[in-house]
């Protein structure tokens, strides 16, 4: 089973702003939803443990499938649902990947004061 994030398609609960989207759901689903092609990524393995399945990650799922839920690009997207789940941490490496490239080039203009 895998754990998704779904976005409803009908314009009354989807505001897609930014990369934000609300009211999206999170939804447990087959593994072969994604077709045969994919891979496990637990790439915090090494610098986080794991969490228990069944006492902390299974519930934890099952409260969160009751809930609407903002989807955000840069602050709760998948990635940072799945560390959270597995590991008990908020993160995203594509995310953080982004920020290392932004922030040096805004550093500059806002410590003079260019805006």
């Amino acid at each position: 089973m895998m754990v998704s994030f779904k976005h409803p398609l009908d314009s009354d609960t989807k505001i897609l702003l930014f990369g934000r989207a609300l009211n999206s759901s999170v939804k447990l689903e087959p593994l072969d939803v994604v077709g045969k092609k994919y891979k496990v990524n637990n790439y915090l393995d090494d610098k986080h443990p794991p969490r228990d399945f069944y006492s902390h990650i299974k519930p934890e799922i099952e409260d969160v499938m009751t809930k609407s839920i903002t989807f955000d690009i840069l602050f709760h997207n998948s990635e940072h649902q799945a560390t959270m789940l597995r590991y008990g941490v908020k993160k995203s490496e594509q995310i953080e990947k982004v920020y290392s490239k932004i922030v040096p080039t805004w550093r500059e203009p806002f410590e003079k004061k260019r805006f």
